[in-house]
């Protein structure tokens, strides 16, 4: 669960970046770190506002359905990037430390054969929680080492990515790489 004042959203993540609820969570959380100059915010609602109201089935009257909801900002910058995945990664180690057992200890407990039907099914449910948790942690670190490189260091590093960040390759071309190289043009 997020929340920034009167803000709350929850957010399903998954170890898997093509899911869409993947892009929503970055989006809001850009939203939530954004420490910049504010009238980028309004130009980006501004965007949105107007795509909402080209649709014909829309009326003027906006209900909680159709207000903005911060679910598809693009990358702002370099920095408001890093405080994202400064944020994740905060997260997930206070996530993990609120479980009375470590990942591998639910490995380790899955392979004894006493346990019921019920407590394995939980230490699978719960295995999986922080298989999630471990995997955004260990993203985080490695985007954060590559929106310190340059954009031809970083480009070269991610051409090679670890099999179990897969999914991640669009949102790291066509975010982290394309917001370094943005940078290093201006």
């Amino acid at each position: 669960m997020l929340s920034m004042q009167n803000v709350q959203r929850i957010f399903r993540v998954q170890a898997n970046f093509e899911e869409p609820i993947m892009n929503k969570f970055i989006s809001f959380l850009r939203f939530v770190e954004f420490d910049e100059n504010v009238a980028l915010l309004y130009q980006i609602k501004g965007q949105w506002t107007a795509s909402k109201r080209q649709n014909p089935n829309d009326s003027d009257d906006m209900d909680g359905a159709n207000t903005f909801q911060a679910d598809d900002i693009p990358t702002i910058s370099i920095q408001n990037e890093r405080n994202v995945w400064q944020r994740i990664r905060a997260m997930c180690i206070e996530s993990l430390a609120r479980y009375p057992a470590s990942l591998d200890e639910d490995y380790e407990m899955l392979k004894r054969e006493d346990l019921t039907f019920n407590e394995r099914n939980c230490v699978l449910f719960r295995s999986g929680e922080k298989e999630i948790l471990v995997f955004l942690l260990d993203l985080g670190e490695y985007v954060l080492k590559l929106l310190g490189m340059t954009f031809k260091s970083a480009k070269k590093a991610s051409q090679t990515l670890p099999p179990k960040m897969d999914s991640c390759r669009d949102y790291i071309q066509n975010h982290c790489i394309r917001l370094l190289q943005t940078n290093e043009t201006k």
